[in-house]
């Protein structure tokens, strides 16, 4: 069934000062009653709730398939679950990112690089988190790529009187977008629907500005449904409301 448009952004705070003239946002969605949004609110999360156990099911036949082994014989060692939580924090993400590569140098043993049954990112984490649920070297490197090598035209700042014509970001992020269309291919989307397709657990969060909530997206099985998905979510997830330009899509 096809939801709703929902606007994605993520917390911060209102950023405007800048000089001229500005035209108005293209994209305007018609007035929802508060009965319309207590309806979606409640079959989002209903969809929520389900998409999450799902992802928690498939990861949990993951590990007790590697405990199987493990007691059958089949491995020698007991199955161990990685998890990868990424934290915000703009620019300071280049330094989860240079962790992610040095953390690669370890090439054996206990305290090696392992492929994390689940990551999660907020912010700059969510930019982060698909190269890091990659886990290959050249995943690596492309995250590290984007923090060594910002490009001016990543954000542009809008005008002050923008806001004043129901504008709804200090600024808009093309260069980003462009990084992330060509780093996100159908060959890298692939990787991800691969790992997802084995128990693995690739999720970021999102606001829901119509209901105020919290939006958990499960990228595997987005990336599985239509490779194209992941990077509107990841662009969407990387952007402050009032400082970045929110993002419509739909699930599915």
């Amino acid at each position: 069934m096809e939801m709703p448009f929902r606007t994605v952004a993520a917390g911060g705070i209102l950023l405007a000062l800048a000089l001229g003239g500005c035209a108005p946002d293209q994209r305007v969605r018609p007035a929802q009653s508060t009965e319309e949004l207590v309806a979606t609110r409640d079959a989002t999360d209903r969809e929520m709730r389900e998409a999450v156990s799902a992802a928690i099911e498939r990861n949990l036949i993951r590990v007790k398939g590697e405990y199987d082994d493990f007691a059958a014989g089949r491995t020698k060692s007991p199955p161990v679950v990685d998890m990868l939580v990424i934290s915000g924090g703009g620019d300071w993400g280049a330094f989860g990112a240079g962790f992610l590569k040095g953390w690669g140098s370890v090439a054996t043993g206990e305290m090696a690089r392992p492929q994390f049954d689940a990551v999660t990112g907020v912010s700059t984490g969510a930019l982060i988190a698909p190269f890091a649920f990659i886990g290959t070297q050249q995943s690596i490197e492309t995250v590290n790529h984007f923090y060594r090598n910002p490009q001016k035209d990543w954000v542009k700042p809008r005008r002050l009187l923008h806001f004043l014509f129901g504008g709804d970001a200090y600024a808009d992020i093309p260069g980003l977008e462009r990084e992330l269309k060509t780093a996100l291919d159908a060959p890298t989307l692939k990787q991800i629907a691969d790992g997802a397709a084995t128990g693995r657990i690739l999720a970021i969060n999102t606001t829901n500005v119509d209901t105020e909530e919290m939006q958990v997206w499960d990228i595997g099985a987005e990336a599985q449904r239509a490779f194209e998905k992941g990077n509107s979510i990841t662009c969407g997830r990387c952007c402050w409301p009032a400082r970045r330009s929110r993002r419509f899509f739909r699930r599915g």
